[in-house]
């Protein structure tokens, strides 16, 4: 997180430093709304990925093969799917998840019942295939709102 205490200290004698604050924090925001929709693209794309390797179920419409406990839930309904969103908090953060009734069953597993449910995690593999793009993504939107100058590059 980048915090602003010096300048906002020296901002009202300078005010080229109050714009140089609004136009990071509206290119943070901007990333912020990117990663969300990378995020949320990318778990929908994970949930319709076929084939899964799961139980076969012989349903009235045909058969449904469910995920396997390394892979992410597969898609019945389609509510899990529908119900992935994100929400940018500021400049400096965002929430995402998905806010279906079982999600959380779903993401953690259970041991209720005397029937053990491995946790799928689909939210955590999403965020850790997508996670090495950030960098580049708010790379990009500062990039663009300052005009294209090279912006820091994290090297491996």
């Amino acid at each position: 997180m980048i915090t602003f205490h010096y300048w906002e200290k020296v901002a009202p004698q300078l005010g080229v430093l109050t714009d140089l604050e609004k136009r990071m924090k509206f290119a943070y925001r901007n990333g912020w709304a990117r990663v969300g929709r990378a995020l949320s693209g990318d778990f929908v794309g994970q949930v319709m990925f076929k084939p899964k390797h799961g139980r076969v179920y012989r349903m009235a419409g045909g058969i449904h093969v469910a995920s396997a406990w390394n892979e992410t839930p597969a898609n019945l309904t389609g509510h899990y799917r529908d119900s992935i969103e994100f929400k940018v908090r500021g400049w400096n953060g965002m929430v995402w998840g998905n806010n279906a009734l079982y999600a959380d069953w779903l993401e953690k597993g259970s041991s209720e019942y005397n029937v053990p449910f491995t946790g799928r995690k689909g939210l955590w593999r999403t965020v850790k295939k997508i996670q090495p793009t950030f960098v580049n993504i708010f790379d990009a939107e500062l990039a663009k709102e300052f005009g294209g100058f090279e912006v820091f590059r994290v090297r491996k």
